[in-house]
């Protein structure tokens, strides 16, 4: 058994990794004709040692504004990531009302992490290795290979203020347009991130207090 690699994520220079940004040159993100907007999430590079057992640049992509349980997503081609099962995404809901349409965009700052391995989990954007559970353990299956899928990092909603530098989601009040101010999951939740390098399925889920 090769145990996996504890690094630490931080914003900082030094790296190839970020959070945030514009889609890049090359990459396509699904789109649809019902409420689920996908968000760019940023990238994972595999020239980090952090992520040096990914096969290829991983472009993050979820819906962090639905009710998401486990998203999972079809890197099989990795510059056109697709929804795994759409079937079940038509019918996941939000907790924002009309304020989320099926094309609503939301665009974060482009902001470099970097990885520092450590002995013991320390917090900050992230990191690598085990994950922290918020609530419970759920490491998934594959639901193409049936394998438990290996950890890749867990990002949280603490400790950074990514800003979210575009959209054109108007919410009803201060209060909801919050949400869409910064990067958070589910305000103060954090995102796990899985994959399975056989069969390239990602899957993404949050959990929160």
């Amino acid at each position: 058994v090769v145990p996996n690699k504890l690094y630490q994520l931080k914003i900082g220079e030094g790296g190839h990794s970020y959070l945030g940004g514009e889609i890049p040159m090359g990459i396509t993100t699904p789109k649809f004709d019902f409420v689920a907007p996908i968000q760019y999430l940023g990238m994972l590079s595999p020239d980090d040692k952090a992520f040096d057992w990914l096969p290829y640049d991983l472009h993050l992509i979820c819906p962090i504004y639905l009710n998401i349980e486990n998203f999972y997503v079809d890197y099989s081609n990795p510059n056109m990531p697709n929804v795994y099962d759409i079937e079940d995404l038509k019918t996941t809901d939000n907790a924002y009302g009309k304020e989320l349409k099926f094309d609503s965009e939301i665009v974060f700052e482009k902001t470099p992490i970097v990885g520092t391995k450590v002995n013991i989990e320390s917090a900050n954007v992230g990191t690598t290795g085990a994950p922290h559970w918020v609530q419970y353990p759920d490491i998934p299956k594959c639901p193409k290979s049936g394998k438990l899928m290996k950890f890749v990092c867990q990002l949280t909603s603490e400790y950074h203020d990514i800003p979210v530098i575009r959209t054109n989601v108007k919410a009803r009040d201060d209060f909801y347009q919050s949400y869409f101010d910064h990067l958070n999951f589910w305000a103060d939740g954090d995102l796990f991130i899985f994959f399975e390098p056989e069969s390239q399925i990602a899957c993404y889920l949050i959990q929160h207090t």
